[in-house]
């Protein structure tokens, strides 16, 4: 007799919802963060397209020459004065996730969500900001994060979309 394949059961994702201006504020300083390194990510992205126009500067106009310098020095400082900006930036961003952090803390528990929960913030190459809550078992949650005005939804991510970058204590991975 031939075994029948039975359909793969999805579990069940939980959702948890979180409110408040805490929120809204986290979320501000979360878009403003993100503003002001586009913008430093594009002053320095416009160096390469002017560099060549040195090359060029017998073939152009000296007014021209006058503006593509003038653009050169503020695509090459202009990040550097950014920099304090994104720093402080980064400060209100901190504080704001610490003050939001115990309603995010009780609502996993009111999932039963693990314990030892660690806020990790996207640190490049495409990665988002998320939760990672830790059961028994070695058991691993992951949650991703929404924002929408004041409301921040904790949904949890399927174990095969789990960002596998960090070790156990024991140094091996999950």
């Amino acid at each position: 007799m031939a075994d029948i394949p039975l359909p793969a059961v999805q579990p069940e994702l939980r959702t948890a919802t979180v409110r408040g201006p805490e929120v809204r504020r986290l979320n501000r300083a979360g878009t403003a963060l993100r503003r002001i390194r586009w913008a430093m990510l594009l002053l320095w992205g416009l160096l390469l397209p002017l560099l060549p126009m040195l090359l060029l500067e017998s073939l152009l106009p000296g007014a021209v020459m006058e503006v593509v310098g003038y653009l050169l020095v503020i695509c090459l400082l202009g990040p550097f004065g950014l920099w304090p900006v994104e720093h402080a930036l980064e400060r209100r961003a901190f504080r704001a996730r610490m003050k939001v952090f115990p309603q995010v803390e009780k609502a996993l528990a009111a999932l039963r969500a693990g314990w030892g929960i660690e806020w990790v913030v996207g640190g490049g190459r495409g990665s988002r900001e998320r939760l990672i809550s830790r059961g028994t078992w070695k058991q691993k949650y992951e949650w991703a994060l929404d924002y929408s005005g004041d409301q921040l939804t904790i949904t949890e991510l399927a174990p095969h979309e789990h960002d596998n970058d960090d070790d156990d204590e024991d140094g091996q991975q999950d």
